[in-house]
């Protein structure tokens, strides 16, 4: 049965440390074992005297007591002596970041810690007691209690270019900083509750593992920034840029394809258009798109239901109920924000044929059918599909049907307007199901399902795994088909270009179309969502723009939402 690990404070914090030459003889950082033994609760001596106790027993009974049984003593000896831990991260050499665990935390929230807190790329951990192999051991059997330093490794080479405690803070979440006095008091005050277990010797044999590491560490960085500072003072400048542009593309390389790939799909398409390329041609070039996009549909649905329910399942029923909330709420807001500017842009510019527009100019319409009411009432029926499966195909549409009655000489008959037209419009609304993923009606399917899920606890143990494993499936398969994007847009842009008989009157035709919808994307991408998000959050939306680039170019390539890129943005660079 798991252990019931209470929840603390972490209290992080980052620090500069001071060079030996410049500490105080007299500063309050005192050293790691100077604490008097009546501070604690148990004292030293105590814990000697149980631990010769307990040899002499052994010894007199003619090591009667078991090995295993003065092995469980003594570990729980130490579980109640370190109760408490504080463990520092030691980045560039001179930064070091401190936070407070609980000794019978496992491995794995340290590695949960810093991906939660500390946004500097791929990094791994060097410790001088121990590999982490395993994570699920606590850190009192992984030696790392009750205090360690643990040294942060760059895989790549992105780790060294903060040149400053001002930059390297803008990569990091809730992480005070404060003086390496401070930071040594906050440290004194959660270990004062332990005692001590451990001989000295063994401390400062660990103490001095720990300065040889540091030292080598801090060497070998400083030569690497020295060698890369006159590498890159001694490049000429255009050669400077060429390597940082390099180096961007390596870094963000899937991105860098997905926006070079709306360039090639273009050149390729007006490239081919003079060639005069059969049907089949044209077909072929477009095909490897269709699939792509059917990879993309293919995905949502499993992609929605088991990150919906993993993650609601495992919330106790009070923190997935406001969850739901939120995420039903959250939809239905935007959704209706997204129609309405829809809407209001059509109703301003009128896109359309411009020929089509002639031929019915003669029908006097005195009102739009279409009301906001007929909206709302839309979403508010798709969040309750009379059919989960048929959910994944239709979704609900109130529609407006005109058809032309006969020549009438009786007015009062006339319900379309009061003037003296001869025709007369009627206006017959219909609820139909129409193509197309009701989204939201899943949403709120899912959202119960996980809730109810959560409130069955050990009973449904087995299902909350099996939808935790389809989830890590859902996104290493989202992770393999992500590379597929800059494939997919290039077949996709030239293919549409190339099927376009008739460029120049097609463009003219749907100028103000382009317009209207690109006005509307604009509107609710870069203004209603940024806004809602500044309002909740308080934050920059800057911010996560950035980091949801990749899903943009990817949605504005394919003409789809790109829920399935949106999707790996949001997880994998902890949006």
């Amino acid at each position: 049965m798991a252990m019931n690990i209470p929840q603390i404070d972490r209290n992080a914090v980052i620090f500069e440390l001071i060079p030996p030459s410049l500490r105080d003889e007299n500063s309050s950082i005192a050293a790691d074992n100077s604490e008097d033994d009546k501070f604690f609760e148990i004292t030293a001596q105590d814990v000697a005297n149980m631990q010769k106790l307990l040899t002499e027993k052994s010894n007199n009974e003619q090591a009667l007591i078991p090995r295993k049984y003065l092995e469980e003593q003594n570990k729980k000896q130490r579980e109640n002596a370190w109760k408490n831990c504080v463990i520092r991260f030691k980045l560039f050499g001179k930064y070091v970041i401190q936070a407070l665990f609980l000794s019978i935390e496992p491995v794995s929230n340290i590695f949960d810690f810093l991906i939660e807190h500390l946004f500097i790329g791929e990094f791994q951990l060097k410790y001088l007691m121990k590999k982490l192999e395993n994570n699920q051991i606590n850190l009192l059997n992984s030696n790392i209690a009750p205090k360690a330093c643990i040294v942060i490794h760059p895989i790549d080479n992105n780790l060294i270019n903060f040149n400053s405690l001002d930059e390297l803070l803008k990569n990091t979440k809730n992480i005070k900083n404060i003086s390496e006095e401070e930071a040594e008091l906050i440290s004194n005050k959660w270990l004062s509750n332990n005692s001590i277990y451990q001989p000295q010797n063994y401390l400062n044999e660990e103490n001095n593992l720990i300065k040889n590491i540091q030292e080598e560490d801090n060497s070998q960085l400083d030569k690497d920034i020295i060698k890369r500072k006159k590498a890159r003072e001694n490049a000429p400048y255009i050669r400077r840029v060429f390597q940082r542009l390099i180096k961007i593309f390596k870094t963000h390389l899937l991105l860098s394809l997905t926006i070079s790939s709306v360039f090639v799909g273009l050149i390729i398409g007006f490239a081919f258009r003079g060639m005069n390329l059969s049907q089949e041609s044209v077909r072929l070039i477009n095909f490897p798109g269709e699939i792509f996009m059917q990879v993309l549909k293919l995905m949502i649905l499993p992609l929605i239901f088991s990150s919906l329910v993993s993650a609601l399942a495992q919330m106790d029923a009070k923190e997935s109920g406001q969850m739901s909330l939120f995420t039903v709420g959250y939809y239905v807001i935007t959704t209706l924000f997204a129609t309405m500017t829809g809407i209001l842009l059509v109703l301003v510019i009128h896109p359309g044929d411009p020929a089509i527009k002639q031929e019915l100019a003669y029908l006097e319409i005195q009102h739009n059918p279409i009301s906001p009411l007929d909206t709302f009432l839309d979403v508010i029926r798709n969040m309750f599909p009379e059919n989960v499966i048929q959910a994944t195909m239709q979704r609900t549409q109130t529609k407006y049907y005109f058809p032309l009655n006969k020549k009438t000489g009786n007015k009062k008959q006339d319900n379309s307007s009061q003037g003296g037209n001869d025709f007369n419009l009627i206006y017959r609304k219909k609820i139909e199901n129409i193509n197309g993923m009701n989204i939201l009606g899943i949403i709120v399917f899912c959202t119960g399902f996980g809730i109810v899920i959560s409130q069955l606890g050990e009973r449904a143990k087995i299902i909350v795994e099996f939808f935790i494993i389809l989830e890590a499936v859902i996104m290493q398969l989202v992770g393999i088909f992500m590379w597929l994007t800059p494939l997919g847009i290039v077949s996709l842009i030239a293919g549409n270009l190339l099927e376009l008989t008739n460029l120049s009157d097609t463009a003219a035709i749907l100028l103000l179309y382009v317009f209207t919808v690109l006005s509307s994307l604009f509107i609710h991408t870069f203004l209603t969502m940024p806004l809602i998000y500044f309002l909740f959050t308080r934050k920059n939306p800057l911010k996560v723009a950035k980091g949801m680039l990749q899903a943009l170019v990817t949605a504005f390539g394919t003409a789809s939402g790109g829920l399935l890129c949106l999707f790996r943005c949001v997880v994998w660079k902890r949006i």
